[in-house]
């Protein structure tokens, strides 16, 4: 068997600058969920009603199920069309994000968790048929042939699918936001 030649990526030579526009973005907002202080949040979580918490959990085993399917399948996917060294460091570079993200929702989990509501919540995202949909619909795109798709599916899943998920959330809880900065009733004061 004839191996190919590897040729070392020149950072001081590129020739699509926003290749290192988009590496520097990336690691300029580079992160561990270790370094978050996630038990600041302790007392936060324990004041949402049990009904918030799952909806809560559910939505980041969501995102963790988003998350491992773009590090997994979805950048690696997309490098056999890079067009330079450079953008195939990128997709590597999200790819391990990616992951890093997924790590951070269990970080979350095992701080402000118990134990079988992180396993229910986990099983609701392999069992939800709406949610399996979505991924297996990206996942089509990405094993299919065509780069374009790939590079869809790969906008759809980063920003329609997982920005929903955090609407989703917000929509649940915005009654109880709004009871929070409401001022007092006017029907409170004399007439």
């Amino acid at each position: 068997m004839k191996l190919s030649r590897i040729s070392a990526i020149n950072w001081n030579k590129i020739s699509d600058d926003k290749d290192l526009e988009v590496w520097n973005r990336l690691t300029s907002n580079f992160w561990l969920p270790e370094k978050v202080p996630l038990s600041n949040d302790i007392p936060a979580w324990q004041t949402l009603t049990v009904v918030e918490q799952q909806l809560t959990m559910r939505v980041f085993t969501g995102l963790t199920l988003l998350d491992t399917l773009q590090n997994v399948i979805g950048a690696p996917s997309l490098m056999p069309d890079a067009l330079t060294p450079h953008e195939e460091a990128v997709l590597s570079n999200i790819s391990f994000m990616e992951a890093v993200h997924a790590r951070s929702y269990s970080s979350i989990f095992s701080t402000l968790c118990q134990t079988k509501d992180v396993d229910a919540a986990y099983a609701w995202s392999e069992e939800n048929a709406p949610l399996q949909r979505k991924a297996q619909i990206i996942q089509q795109h990405y094993r299919g042939d065509d780069p374009l798709k790939k590079k869809i599916a790969s906008v759809f899943l980063e920003s329609f699918f997982v920005l929903f998920r955090f609407l989703a959330a917000d929509v649940f809880f915005q009654p109880r936001k709004a009871d929070q900065y409401r001022g007092p009733d006017p029907s409170d004061y004399p007439r």
